[in-house]
């Protein structure tokens, strides 16, 4: 089974640590959702994870393979990417053809994880209204 597990992680910007040793772990099938108010080291912590960002201190393993040093271009060809909120993606494009562009490195056929994608959107968009309303 693949899983991610980040360890202890604390990382920061300009030699302050926004992150102190967190620990999150992803098993293969997971969602797994970061929520907190802005500054509260969400990005900051995505970004240690997947090599974006030195860290301080801590670990990541990935399929019980440490990657910790492993560049973020190499995480890529183990399924492992950053996509920000904001407007960092191709904003002249749709959304599956963004999600293409993500699986380009992909060997294997990429429509079933676009359509999961799709089928995730609606229930996401359920949650968004449930929290509108309340």
């Amino acid at each position: 089974m693949n899983n991610l597990i980040g360890k202890n992680l604390t990382a920061g910007y300009g030699g302050v640590d926004i992150i102190k040793e967190i620990n999150i772990e992803v098993n293969e099938g997971e969602i797994v959702v970061i929520v907190g108010p802005n500054g509260a080291g969400k990005s900051t912590a995505m970004k240690a994870l997947l090599g974006m960002l030195k860290l301080s201190s801590g670990s990541v393993e990935y399929s019980n393979k440490e990657i910790t040093t492993m560049l973020p271009q190499n995480r890529i060809n183990l399924g492992l990417a950053f996509v920000p909120q904001t407007q960092n993606v191709f904003t002249g494009m749709t959304v599956e053809e963004n999600l293409e562009m993500g699986g380009f490195l992909r060997e294997d056929e990429i429509i079933d994880t676009i359509s999961d994608v799709f089928d995730l959107q609606i229930i996401l968009l359920h949650f968004d209204i449930f929290f509108l309303l309340k």
